[in-house]
């Protein structure tokens, strides 16, 4: 016995209207990558304008004018601020202070490494709406050694972009910095109002 078909051959409409339920969800998933890509490589190609400037110049403790300015176009409204008072904390600090204690701030801020690095690049990235934060790779030479660590770098987006907002230093051994630069800041910072308001030079001998 021969059997036929129970279904007709659909019709290109009938097609269309069973696999419009699967079209719009590729159009979804392809609307919500695509930002996110962007935002990706918008925050690499951001790390790496910093690591730039920083290779080109190196910082060394609190930032200077010209430093804060070269560095203001990739930082945060809160990073750059907190940056800028640090550096005034140093200038009233040496005002006082200089012949008798040490600096505020001393070294590299902007990364781990007091000396520096020579190299540095983002590894993966994390976007959360207008948050992120990558992973980051580093290293310096050392003599005949290579010195290799690991940096977080937390990113929020304002209307100029992916700006910068933090750095996380990790949990380094000495002589590598531990802990979060907005954090390292603000205990100078606070170190510097102490010291003014009890100035060493006001000391009895």
């Amino acid at each position: 016995m021969t059997c036929t078909a129970g279904n007709p051959e659909r019709t290109p409409a009938e097609r269309f209207h069973r696999l419009r339920p699967l079209l719009l969800l590729t159009v979804l998933m392809c609307a919500a990558c695509g930002p996110k890509a962007d935002a990706d490589k918008n925050i690499k190609e951001n790390i790496a304008a910093f690591y730039r400037l920083h290779e080109a110049a190196p910082p060394q403790g609190a930032l200077s004018l010209s430093e804060l300015i070269r560095f203001r176009p990739l930082l945060s409204v809160p990073l750059f601020e907190k940056l800028k008072d640090a550096s005034v904390a140093e200038e009233t600090h040496f005002a006082k202070n200089a012949d008798l204690l040490a600096p505020l701030f001393e070294g590299d801020l902007l990364t781990a490494r007091p000396q520096g690095f020579s190299a540095a690049r983002a590894v993966d990235c994390t976007v959360n709406e207008d948050h992120a934060y990558c992973n980051t790779e580093l290293d310096a030479a050392d003599g005949a050694n290579i010195i290799k660590w690991k940096e977080r770098i937390f990113l929020v987006e304002d209307e100029r972009g992916w700006m910068i907002d933090d750095i996380d230093f990790g949990r380094n051994n000495p002589p590598l910095r531990q802990g979060r630069l907005s954090a390292i800041l603000q205990a100078g910072i606070e170190r510097g109002r102490i010291e003014s308001k009890d100035p060493v030079s006001d000391a009895p001998g």
